[in-house]
């Protein structure tokens, strides 16, 4: 993520000076972790004072926040969408894995962003929508009800395993793809969602 530069004609626009700051605070954000960007950081990358920064998002926190679920919003209209469908014969589940999968491709500095949540502090890796991860839960005991997946597996911990077997693939992809010729790495995303699918779905199946 590029670090946005100064721009002083968006500071006389409240949409693109939040926009500036935004990216600012997400590019430093991505390159040094929470810690170790200061809102000084973020005003300088964005052409802004600090105290415009605090007018828009309050404290850092706030703006990491913000800046969390904004990289997430697309991810998170398309689950709010899935998980709103209450057909019990809908794959919901493996959706979900496959959207978060295809996500997780599509915004390498979100991974890196999880990375430094984990490191640094448990509050930064709070959910962004909490009301998607509270809707998504009632739905597995839907299903657990149903008799479709098993119902003696915590459905928080199911969640927590399809999130660290996505999160965990794009964490350490470069290293394992390094071992493969050209025409093997063009198919190793895939291959690993497919084995990650069957080893998921095999434990869940109802014995």
């Amino acid at each position: 993520m590029t670090v946005a530069q100064p721009n002083q004609r968006s500071q006389r626009n409240p949409e693109a000076t939040r926009a500036s700051i935004m990216a600012a605070a997400e590019g430093l954000f991505v390159a040094k972790g929470f810690a170790a960007t200061s809102m000084s950081d973020i005003a300088s990358a964005a052409g802004v004072t600090k105290s415009l920064i605090h007018h828009h998002f309050g404290s850092k926190e706030d703006l990491w926040t913000a800046v969390k679920r904004e990289r997430v919003s697309h991810w998170a209209k398309v689950q709010r969408e899935l998980i709103a469908n209450r057909d019990p014969d809908e794959p919901i589940l493996r959706q979900s894995i496959e959207t978060l999968f295809q996500f997780l491709r599509e915004n390498p500095e979100f991974v890196r962003l999880r990375s430094w949540m984990n490191l640094e502090d448990p509050r930064l890796a709070e959910a962004a929508y909490p009301e998607i991860l509270t809707l998504g839960l009632e739905r597995i005991r839907e299903q657990q009800k149903a008799g479709r997946i098993r119902s003696d597996v915590e459905p928080r911990h199911l969640v927590v395993l399809f999130v660290a077997m996505c999160t965990q693939w794009f964490m350490t992809r470069a290293s394992w793809l390094t071992t493969l010729d050209e025409e093997q790495r063009k198919r190793e995303d895939e291959a690993y969602l497919d084995a990650l699918l069957k080893v998921f779905f095999e434990g869940v199946r109802v014995r």
